[in-house]
């Protein structure tokens, strides 16, 4: 162009569009063809505009002079920020303006300074000199309210109420959430908040403290303290007053399995052939030798790590228990027990298919297999329990899980056999183990007739020769025991299974048992005319006892070994029970273990009669044994 002339045309173009978004504009002056006008129209969000327009002038120049009195000097200038001035107020969208001396209320519009009030949103501020109230709110300084949308202002002097605001100091009080902010000179109440000194108690769980010097009965407040008494669980307490004492260290426990010192691997239950192969923890020393007694040594302190866990053993489940016991004693061939569990787990202590769902109990490392045959259900407000209870895994063998039949000797066979032959169905045996304890004798063909449960005639056999029957804890074994394992008066020369020192029991009592002291039995069957005659040695045998007949009594060791059970059971005895931890030493102590228990009056021998473990659900665990004394065993 060749003058600053303002022009107030509109564009003009050269050619007409040729389809491509191309435009070729022209010049109004300097004798160049009109170029016909074209318009441009863009609609599109503000924020979402992103394009490119290419605009070219072309000009027509002709040059006609001879060639060799060629000379030009030819100066082009383009000038991009080429302002067109409006001589006439236009109304338009999406324009720029420059400065707006009246409020004016627009959209979208880019404003320098305005000196009137303005309110607005999501402005952002330096200082606020008054009190103001707000959430997340970052601002400037606003010196007047402009109610508008997206203006960015500089400055405002007055207050203002708006949300999502950064603020750089606060001299009042603010009520926030979730705020970073350098310095509050007023109370702040907010939840979940990170303090480096609490001058008030805090009544609270699991807290290391440093020293608490005041019981204050409140949460996160920081009022008047109120002197009450401060309960907390692993609190570090006053230091000790002046004297010599010795710290209390945990047993270090040795690794499972010493590759070095131990070939063999030991396993808890019998090969499936799944694939899966389930390992008991075993370290040495914890099996004693064969005739070796367990002696508990004399300690200030016993250490035990207790723990409880419940799972289905057909799949591993998790059975969370809030409490737990179980128990034992000689006259029972199968474990009872009972537990507290949250209503949510109904549904891995029922059973679908009318077969009782088998649970793994584990107390402190030791499994037992359970049957969870009851359970109710206890419904308040805030709480759901079910208390569940069963029996071992023997109640198998007995009703209601187990048919009534008919029991006969068929043929001569001795008692071990005899038991066998009750452990099968249509002659298939069972898939259950007798371990046999007692001296085994003959029994003739048709002597003996029973009609119950595989329990009911398993205990009977068992009962005729002055035994009993007691379970595994975890797989399919029976064993059957001598209710004494020796004679009374005899067990000067008997090794005792345990030792247990006074200082290990926390509770003792005792009870005086008088029996009439009986020294002479007679027991045999009537059917076969068999008669035995069993008197205690040392003794005149001039005190009989009442005759027992029982038809499996069909040999000198049968009326032998059932005439020293009903003998060691006459005369004056003691029932001494005593609860104590379950020692990794001992774990539980069964009926049938013999047990020397030392005390202030000496050392007394007896034999387990009972035992009932208990758990609490947090950390205490119990088992308390009943142990039979005879007076005879001084």
């Amino acid at each position: 162009m060749a003058d600053n002339t303002p022009i107030t045309s509109v564009l003009l173009f050269r050619e007409p569009a040729d389809g491509t978004g191309r435009l070729l504009f022209g010049d109004a002056g300097g004798g160049s063809e009109v170029i016909p006008s074209a318009h441009v129209a863009i609609d599109a969000p503000l924020s979402g505009i992103d394009g490119q327009i290419v605009m070219r002038v072309a000009l027509r120049m002709q040059i006609d002079a001879p060639l060799a009195e060629l000379d030009a000097d030819v100066h082009l200038r383009w000038d991009a920020n080429v302002s067109r001035g409006a001589w006439v107020p236009v109304a338009q969208h999406w324009q720029e303006a420059d400065a707006v001396n009246a409020a004016g209320q627009g959209s979208w519009q880019d404003a320098a300074k305005t000196s009137t009030a303005t309110a607005a949103r999501w402005q952002q501020g330096v200082a606020l000199q008054a009190t103001s109230r707000q959430h997340w709110q970052a601002s400037a300084a606003l010196r007047a309210a402009l109610q508008q949308a997206w203006q960015a202002a500089d400055c405002s002097g007055a207050a203002a109420r708006q949300y999502w605001q950064s603020t750089d100091q606060l001299r009042c009080s603010t009520q926030q959430h979730w705020q970073d902010a350098s310095h509050a000179c007023g109370a702040v109440d907010a939840k979940w908040q990170e303090a480096l000194r609490l001058r008030s108690a805090v009544q609270q769980h699991y807290q290391e403290a440093v020293g608490v010097r005041s019981f204050l009965a409140s949460r996160y407040s920081d009022g008047s303290p109120v002197w009450r008494r401060l309960q907390q669980h692993w609190q570090e307490a006053m230091r000790p007053p002046p004297g010599k004492a010795s710290p209390v260290l945990p047993p270090i426990k040795e690794p499972c399995y010493d590759p070095a010192t131990l070939a063999t691997l030991v396993f808890d239950e019998r090969w499936a052939g799944d694939g899966k192969l389930v390992f008991v923890c075993y370290r040495k020393g914890d099996e004693p030798e064969p005739g070796e007694t367990i002696v508990i040594p004399v300690k200030r302190t016993y250490i035990v790590l207790n723990s409880i866990a419940l799972r289905r053993v057909s799949d591993g489940a998790v059975i969370a228990a809030a409490a737990f016991s179980m128990s034992l004693d000689a006259s029972s061939w199968t474990w009872s027990w009972q537990a507290t569990i949250q209503g949510k787990d109904l549904g891995l202590i029922a059973s679908d298919d009318g077969e009782p769902v088998q649970i793994r109990a584990i107390v402190n490392n030791v499994p037992y297999t359970l049957l969870a045959e009851r359970w109710t259900r206890e419904r308040s407000f805030g709480s759901d329990r079910i208390n569940v209870s069963g029996r071992g895994l023997s109640a198998l063998l007995d009703a209601p899980f187990a048919p009534s039949l008919n029991h006969t000797v068929p043929g001569v066979m001795t008692a071990h056999q005899l038991m066998q032959q009750v452990l099968t169905i249509n002659g298939v045996p069972l898939d259950w183990v007798v371990d046999w304890g007692l001296t085994d004798w003959q029994i003739p063909a048709g002597v003996w007739s029973l009609q119950g449960s595989y329990m009911a005639a398993l205990t009977d056999i068992a009962t005729a020769a002055g035994g009993y029957v007691q379970p595994h804890n975890t797989d399919r074994v029976l064993r059957i025991l001598p209710r004494y394992p020796q004679q009374p008066w005899l067990w000067g020369t008997l090794t005792p299974d345990i030792q247990l020192p006074s200082h290990a029991v926390e509770v003792e009592g005792t009870e005086w048992v008088q029996n009439p002291a009986y020294n002479l039995i007679y027991v045999g069957d009537e059917s076969t005319g068999f008669s035995g005659e069993v008197v205690r040695g040392g003794t005149p045998g001039d005190f009989d006892a009442p005759m027992v007949t029982h038809p499996l009594i069909t040999d000198i060791e049968a009326a032998r070994q059932r005439g020293i059970a009903e003998l060691s059971a006459a005369g004056k005895s003691e029932t001494v029970t005593l609860s104590l931890q379950v020692l990794p030493q001992t774990g539980l102590i069964v009926p049938g273990k013999t047990v020397r228990y030392v005390d202030r009056q000496g050392a007394r021998l007896g034999i387990a009669r009972s035992v009932a473990v208990s758990w609490d659900g947090k950390a205490k665990l119990r088992q308390s044994i009943a142990l039979e004394v005879p007076e005879v065993t001084a």
